[in-house]
């Protein structure tokens, strides 16, 4: 995919005043906010990009050709907004202990949200019939470029702190000079 590349995302915390539009209990608002996301519909590549493809999909049915795929990014957006969903669904909105359960889940599936934007996995999902004749359907199995995360968990587990964190001793003379800095948005 050319038309890829990188860029700078600030996330926000997903908490209190940071909260962002796609939280919150569903409404017709934020509902828009999140399949506007992803509800394009099925994508057309041509032969050219089908070519070197490890998986097969099937070809368009129309007069222009190509084949079908479907953005990976775009169906893992699909279904946490189906979690965001469901979270709510027989919560009492007056109780307090429920409320704080739920705005945590909320700040969760708003992160995990950020971050599939974010990291935008492009991998093409395919499609295939069972026999001649029958329906097309998605093939969930298909490959993916990935980050080896073994190898992050190996990184992360290296450089881990041992023990318990102290969270209250202001460092000053920490060599980039960060160590008073407070944050204010």
């Amino acid at each position: 995919m050319k038309e890829s590349q990188t860029e700078q995302v600030v996330f926000s915390s997903a908490f209190g005043i940071e909260r962002s539009p796609f939280q919150g209990e569903p409404s017709e608002a934020n509902d828009k906010l999140w399949t506007g996301l992803y509800d394009f519909g099925i994508t057309r590549i041509s032969t050219e990009e089908a070519r070197p493809m490890v998986n097969k999909t099937l070809p368009v049915a129309d007069s222009q050709g190509g084949y079908i795929i479907q953005l990976a990014v775009f169906h893992q957006l699909h279904c946490l907004n189906m979690l965001r969903k469901g979270i709510y669904h027989g919560v009492d909105m007056s109780n307090t202990d429920d409320l704080k359960g739920i705005e945590h889940l909320d700040h969760c599936i708003d992160m995990l949200r950020q971050s599939i934007m974010c990291h935008s996995d492009i991998s093409p999902t395919t499609f295939t019939r069972t026999s001649l004749g029958k329906p097309m359907q998605v093939v969930a199995e298909v490959a993916h470029t990935c980050r080896s995360f073994s190898k992050i968990q190996q990184w992360a587990w290296n450089r881990r702190i041992k023990g318990e964190l102290d969270k209250s001793t202001v460092i000053t003379d920490d060599p980039l000079g960060w160590g008073t800095y407070t944050y204010s948005p």
